[in-house]
């Protein structure tokens, strides 16, 4: 007969029991961990199409200083949401929110502040990007043409290629004092073509409004008037000129860069005499736009 001592059977040894006892206690801590990542990513997850009603919500709504107010405690929020899970959803709620408090908020006041808060929503939607491998893997690569990486993405990545480029091209035009920012713009230009190729009509024609907004500048930098004019057509034609937001871009950028101080002023009194009711669904954009064309005329004389 094993004789007992202490109610612990000889063969076993103290270390034996000790990895034992240990195991007891860790594997039920791990498994409690686990279920309680895993309810948060469950939750974050849930958020998702919350998020997407937010959204309809928000471009509804045309009282500005009322979103304005609310913005960044949604970004913040977003952040927290993307370290518990970044989803491919998620970083593209995150990379639009950035980038259109950015460009609502922010650039016309703050220059560097603007350019930081568009550099976050590239990343953004770079990291969203890369659930495509070949991007993810190639991203970095010299040798190969941007337009290369981008020949696996069909019409279901038109969202995030688009968040991405008009994030992009908002960092942009605030560093065009730094001669590498320059080696980025072929780049944007290879996303916003793939996204005419693959869908022109999404998000009313943007694609088109943000070559036209590049083809607008000097042509010793890359600008073509003839291209920046068909582009911003294509998208008032697209939106059914209904999106005012692109007759102020058309002001602001080919109408001043062209001295076009007639066209500057016909594109400024459209969007500020249309009603605010031209398109309810983009009240918000609109609203914004109405805004942001009062300011401008008050600087026209800074541009002619």
């Amino acid at each position: 007969m094993i004789k007992m001592r202490y109610g612990i059977p000889p063969q076993i040894k103290p270390l034996a029991l000790l990895n034992r006892a240990f195991s007891y206690m860790v594997i039920p801590m791990v498994l409690v961990c686990f279920s309680a990542c895993s309810m948060k990513v469950q939750m974050v997850r849930s958020m998702v199409p919350l998020m997407d009603d937010m959204n309809a919500a928000v471009n509804m709504n045309t009282d500005i200083e009322m979103v304005r107010d609310a913005f960044p405690f949604v970004l913040i929020q977003l952040d927290g949401f993307i370290t518990v899970d970044p989803n491919e959803d998620m970083l593209l709620n995150a990379c639009e929110a950035y980038s259109g408090y950015s460009f609502a908020f922010v650039e016309d006041v703050d220059n560097k502040r603007a350019g930081r808060l568009y550099s976050k929503a590239r990343e953004y939607g770079i990291q969203a990007l890369k659930h495509n491998g070949f991007f993810a893997e190639n991203y970095k690569r010299t040798d190969l043409e941007f337009s290369e990486l981008l020949a696996g993405f069909s019409r279901r990545d038109v969202p995030a290629l688009y968040l991405t480029a008009n994030a992009w091209m908002g960092w942009i035009s605030l560093n065009l004092d730094d001669p590498e920012t320059f080696m980025d713009i072929p780049k944007v230009v290879a996303m916003l073509n793939k996204i005419i190729e693959l869908d022109e009509t999404y998000y009313y024609g943007s694609a088109h409004v943000l070559l036209g907004t590049y083809y607008s500048v000097p042509k010793a930098v890359g600008g073509n008037p003839e291209k920046a004019r068909y582009h911003f057509n294509r998208a008032f034609e697209i939106s059914d000129n209904k999106m005012l937001i692109f007759h102020y871009l058309y002001a602001k950028y080919y109408a001043t860069q062209s001295l076009d101080k007639a066209l500057f002023t016909q594109m400024l009194d459209k969007v500020m005499s249309s009603p605010d009711t031209i398109f309810p669904e983009m009240g918000f954009v609109n609203a914004l736009a109405k805004w942001k064309a009062g300011n401008l005329y008050q600087k026209a004389d800074e541009f002619f």
